[in-house]
């Protein structure tokens, strides 16, 4: 991630009190899904994520909505920025509510900002990862396995929403169980998982390079 001092003093101008920032990252991909009754994928992924920034913004809480794969800011099948501009400007309350409208952070500066959280949802892979790896109580709303596969790294205990299989009450009831109750959130063990991961990276990659310095050109 980006210095400590260079993310506080992004957030703090953009007028967001560091000291408890709920984000919430929507996905085009999750939209641009084909939606049947039951599912939060479509445009019910649009409605989940107001339903979710209006639920948890208030006088003590900021939402930041954060477009974490981010194109033109004007394709809404392609570009998450155009969909978290399309959801900021949709919301009938916005105080304390900020979208992160800034197409020129690079991803060290992303993550850390997602580093400042006290709440992250995403529904993005990347953005998860990000949060892993900073070690913040993140929820994911998912459209692959891939999302639970990188959560069981970390956690034993996680939340995963399909958003083919839960519709909007389901979805909404999930994630107010798991922010009112955080005990299957332990920062120590996350950091004691992430060893562990980069260890087993390491012993790939010298693998890898063992084999190449054997092979005879």
């Amino acid at each position: 991630p980006a210095g400590e001092k260079w993310v506080k003093n992004y957030i703090t101008n953009l007028g967001i009190n560091t000291s408890n920032i709920f984000g919430i990252s929507p996905s085009v991909v999750i939209r641009n899904i084909s939606n049947i009754s039951n599912m939060t994928a479509g445009f019910d992924h649009v409605e989940l994520c107001k339903k979710i920034i209006n639920k948890y913004s208030n006088s003590h809480q900021s939402v930041l909505i954060i477009p974490h794969s981010v194109g033109n800011g004007k394709d809404l099948k392609t570009c998450d920025l155009a969909l978290a501009r399309k959801i900021y400007n949709e919301l009938e309350e916005k105080e304390n509510v900020f979208l992160l409208d800034d197409a020129s952070l690079t991803y060290k500066q992303a993550r850390a900002i997602i580093g400042k959280l006290s709440f992250y949802i995403t529904s993005r892979y990347h953005s998860l990862a990000s949060a892993l790896k900073m070690k913040i109580p993140t929820i994911s709303l998912s459209w692959h396995i891939k999302y639970e596969d990188i959560m069981k790294l970390y956690l034993d205990k996680f939340l995963i929403v399909d958003c083919r299989t839960k519709n909007i009450t389901e979805s909404l009831k999930l994630i107010d169980e798991f922010y009112e109750q955080r005990d299957w959130f332990c920062e120590e063990i996350m950091h004691k998982k992430q060893n562990e991961i980069e260890n087993e990276i390491k012993c790939s990659i010298d693998m890898i390079v063992d084999d190449i310095k054997k092979v005879k050109l």
